[in-house]
């Protein structure tokens, strides 16, 4: 059975390893304020309702400028070329990494979703969701992978994008 693989993609500590370790409702992914803690792509193999079989891909910060970073980042681009539904996820004002990742999944055909990480100390979200979403061409769903809030919806998201008999 094939399994649908979902990257989870942004810069450094954005959230992904908190999100996907949210997900699949296991410590997965080290969690920490350090920047460049995800050195490589993380796979975790789920059931997700609604979807199937699936992996969830933790992936490096896309501004890793560790020394390091550069092949980090390269790993990325590995990721993606196995990549059936992307996760951008953004904080606070988005920067032109998230724009450029988001460029990069409308190249390859590559359908994603777009969420706005750590509503929770941001009580006044709606207003950069809007704008974010207006920028960047695509809904913006607001998210928290610490408190839970909109989770559901993101993973409705996911379900309803998943892959077709065509795009197989």
């Amino acid at each position: 059975m094939e399994r649908t693989h979902i990257a989870i993609l942004g810069r450094c500590n954005a959230g992904k390893s908190t999100l996907v370790n949210h997900i699949t409702g296991q410590d997965v992914s080290i969690v920490s304020d350090t920047r460049g803690t995800t050195t490589d792509p993380v796979q975790k193999a789920i059931e997700i309702n609604g979807l199937g079989a699936a992996i969830i891909i933790d992936t490096p910060g896309a501004d890793d400028d560790t020394l390091l970073g550069s092949e980090r980042v390269a790993r990325i681009g590995k990721v993606l070329d196995k990549t059936d539904i992307a996760v951008v996820l953004l904080t606070d004002e988005g920067t032109d990494i998230e724009q450029r990742l988001i460029e990069e999944c409308r190249v390859r055909e590559i359908p994603f979703v777009v969420p706005l990480a750590h509503i929770d100390a941001n009580p006044d979200y709606h207003a950069l969701q809007t704008a974010l979403g207006k920028r960047i061409g695509s809904e913006v769903i607001a998210i928290s992978a610490l408190t839970g809030e909109g989770i559901e919806e993101l993973m409705q998201r996911i379900v309803a994008l998943r892959p077709t008999e065509e795009r197989l």
